[in-house]
């Protein structure tokens, strides 16, 4: 695939931008909220640091109230994307790119451990995951598709299931989600 400007290649089709959004936590948490699979009632609070001066503010803070043991998204948050009456289709490209940054304090274990935590993110089929280290500032991407099914309006961003799952307590922070569809 090979994008130029505002449109994909894709098995020589050219596709065009269907849909763009770019969060902007400094002033409210931009429609996320907890997902359908979630234990509890997270904490989001928009425009925090993450205790890291490196990072600056303008972060989506979330914090667990309790442990995240539901299947299949584990601790979901979720936005919907598409304007009312739209949804992803089958051979969509979907490219999404955001930061993330999962807190270890030190003392308490809200990951089950300090490996690496599976994160999750999709909405879309297929959907993408990655491996996210500890108090490291990581930038996630994928371009997934072209899309096999149609799906709905929402994304989402969970924990993975056969991944450490987060306990209360567990705290992560989100921050210059971006996503574009192609059609």
């Amino acid at each position: 695939m090979l994008g130029l400007g505002n449109s994909l290649i894709s098995s020589s089709k050219i596709k065009t931008l269907h849909f763009s959004y770019q969060s902007d936590f400094t002033s409210d948490d931009n429609g996320w909220t907890k997902g359908s699979f979630h234990n509890g009632t997270p904490t989001i609070t928009p425009n925090q640091g993450t205790g890291d001066v490196a990072d600056g503010i303008g972060w989506l803070k979330i914090v667990y109230g309790a442990d995240q043991t539901s299947f299949p998204f584990s601790g979901a948050i979720t936005k919907n994307m598409l304007s009312s009456g739209d949804s992803f289709l089958p051979n969509d490209n979907v490219v999404v790119s955001f930061k993330v940054k999962l807190i270890y304090n030190g003392v308490d274990d809200h990951w089950s451990g300090t490996d690496d935590v599976r994160l999750s993110f999709g909405g879309y089929n297929p959907s993408g995951s990655q491996d996210i280290p500890l108090n490291t500032t990581t930038t996630v991407s994928d371009n997934s598709g072209p899309l096999t099914l149609g799906t709905n309006r929402d994304v989402f961003i969970s924990f993975s299931l056969s991944g450490d799952k987060p306990t209360s307590g567990a705290t992560w922070y989100l921050k210059d989600f971006s996503i574009q569809v192609f059609r």
